[in-house]
Parts: C-alpha cells; structure tokens; sequence
C-alpha cells in the first residue's frame, strides 16, 4: 500500500481502468464502472491512513479521493447510445427465436408489452390473467412501476400456453434462474447479447441491448397517437406531475386493452411483428 502513491491512483483511475476492454462489448471501461471500482478501493485506505498503518507523509489523505471527478462531458460520451429497433432488425431477432422457449417467448413478449425484461422473466403465474388477457406488475423499479399490462392476441396465446405449461412452477418463466443476491435474472440479458451478434452482427453492440424493446414499444405508442398519461400507465413511466395528478387515479382496464391495441397495430403495420 506504501508503493500507491496519489498520482499512481490518479493514473490507475483515469488511465488503465478507461483502456480495461469488456468481453462482451468489446469497449473501454465506462465512466461509471471505473469510478464504481475506486469507491470499492477507498474505504480501506481510509482504515490504513487512520490507522496509522501508512507512514509515508504523502498520506495526509486517501489517495483514491481525487481533487476533480471526471468531467460531464466525458461522463456523457462513455454512456451508450442506445436506440430502438428497426423492423428489420426486430424480423431477424424473431426468425432467430422459437415461440415456446424462454428466450423466444421473453423477447416477444417485452417487444409486445415494453415491459422491464426482470418484470418479465420474474413474473409469477398468481400475476397473469388465468386466459392469458394480461398480467399485473406488483412493484418493480419505480413506484410507478406497479400497473396492469393487457395482451393482445397472439401475445395472449403466447402467454396462455405459458401458463398451462409452467404455472405449477409458481412462475411464468421458471426456466430463467433468479440470483438469490440480488433477487434479478441477469442471464436472460446475457443470453440475448449471444443471440443479437449472432442476429445482427456485432456492429450492433453498444446500440441495441433486450431493454431496446421498451424503446421500440414507446416509440411505436407515441407514432400511434397514445397520449403520454397513458403510455406512462401501460409502461410503467413515472412521467411528469402535474397539480391535479392526485385526483387521477388511472385509466379502466378495458382503456388500457384499448390503447395496447393500437400500440400493437402500429407495431404491426410498421413490419415489427414479422415472424411473432
């Protein structure tokens, strides 16, 4: 510990940790992950320098506590641009899948939905409409995030042959595991990352990820003329308050079947249902 002096940290931070290229998008290290990585390495020379453990007088503080954080811009280009598919793109992620499987049956289900791939994949059989008309979201990401999500046919049969399959399970998707740490599915995400290069090549990466579904399914709600209150109400969005927000208490079930079907007609009729 003697040896890491304030300007080894400096570059070790703001020079190797950049140039660390991850496995699976074959990019430098994020702004973010970097900085998660120094917090982790801070709080032990904190004990060491108080502890009187380093000697060194160039230890009147920690070494990973940085005079200047990285600038906002810098932090603003590591951020990925991420994007909606296209139909061609969401065809060939289709034609790649099989209905039935867990894989095939989450994406369609999140491109059809714009659901939260964990609200998806941790979906219980209690929260699904026994005739596979739609599911509740009991608590999620957000407060917002509890809500009501109709289907509409074929995601409906999809999700009805779904649970005469697997609702003895407790779940409509047992075969993703849970990590008991973090009560999440993170295999489902690395599953598709396999599936989309294979799909669409690896120029893909860094634009296009599972999530991309909910920004494909809002982008198709907005070109379908929804209005946002409702597109917030189906997907789970916090959305803007306003002073009467407290006198709205949501729209009825079968509006929300209503707007769904508009939004998977746009879908449709714009070539991203191809092969659903």
């Amino acid at each position: 510990m003697e040896d890491v002096s304030p300007e080894l940290a400096r570059r070790f931070r703001y020079e190797y940790l950049p140039s660390v290229t991850s496995k699976q998008t074959k990019k430098g290290m994020s702004a973010r992950t970097a900085d998660k990585y120094v917090t982790m390495l801070r709080p032990m020379w904190d004990w060491a320098v108080s502890d009187r453990r380093l000697t060194s007088p160039r230890y009147e503080k920690n070494p990973w506590t940085f005079d200047k954080s990285v600038p906002r811009s810098k932090r603003s280009r590591d951020k990925p641009e991420r994007s909606d598919f296209s139909a061609i793109e969401t065809a060939k992620i289709l034609a790649a899948t099989q209905r039935g499987t867990r894989g095939g049956d989450a994406f369609r289900l999140s491109l059809a939905t714009g659901v939260r791939i964990n609200e998806l994949v941790l979906l219980r059989s209690v929260d699904a409409e026994p005739d596979g008309s739609g599911f509740h979201i009991r608590d999620g990401k957000t407060e917002n995030a509890s809500r009501f999500v109709p289907l509409i046919s074929p995601a409906r049969d999809l999700l009805s042959a779904r649970l005469a399959t697997h609702s003895e399970t407790g779940r409509v998707f047992p075969e993703w595991p849970i990590k008991p740490s973090t009560g999440k599915c993170g295999a489902v995400t690395r599953w598709f990352i396999d599936l989309r290069r294979k799909a669409l090549g690896a120029d893909s990466d860094g634009r296009l990820v599972l999530h991309s579904t909910r920004h494909t399914w809002r982008t198709a709600a907005r070109r379908a003329g929804i209005a946002e209150a409702t597109v917030n109400d189906l997907g789970g969005w916090a959305g803007p308050r306003t002073s009467n927000s407290t006198y709205d208490h949501g729209l009825l079930k079968e509006q929300l079947v209503e707007a769904q079907q508009r939004v998977w007609d746009k879908l449709e009729r714009s070539g991203y249902l191809e092969g659903f």
